[in-house]
């Protein structure tokens, strides 16, 4: 969740102004807030604003936080929900309602799932061994 709403803030953000983006401490002190916003969903206990701030070195003081998550919740205009792989699978069986369904499939199906949302450690191979040796890597 954090990741999205830090990516549609920063994308809201260079529409209005390619060079409004500002330095790393700007960027992180945005991800930090968007990270905080999304803990609101799934802890009780959050961090007071203090201990950001103290994270942040000083750099960036509670009031500064609170006035950007206002300002991170105005620019997604309060559109907090964000919908997950699970939410999709019914509709798109209404989609393919001829097609073949079982529980290997299904099994399948939510183990992909599962996989991408709560995320997989990534390979321990970079990526070059992993394309066939047929493409060319200009």
């Amino acid at each position: 969740m954090a990741c999205n709403y830090f990516d549609r803030y920063t994308a809201n953000l260079l529409k209005a102004s390619p060079s409004s983006i500002g330095n790393m401490r700007a960027l992180l002190t945005v991800a930090t807030t968007c990270l905080l916003m999304a803990a609101k969903f799934f802890d009780r206990k959050l961090p007071p604003l203090s201990e950001l701030s103290r994270l942040h070195h000083g750099n960036t003081s509670p009031e500064e936080f609170a006035a950007l998550e206002l300002r991170i919740l105005a620019s997604l205009k309060w559109q907090l929900h964000v919908p997950m792989p699970h939410s999709f699978v019914e509709p798109i069986l209404c989609l393919c309602k001829d097609e073949a369904y079982d529980t290997v499939v299904a099994d399948r199906m939510y183990f992909f799932i599962d996989l991408s949302v709560y995320g997989a450690p990534p390979t321990p191979f970079p990526p070059l061994p992993l394309y066939p040796p047929t493409h060319s890597h200009t």
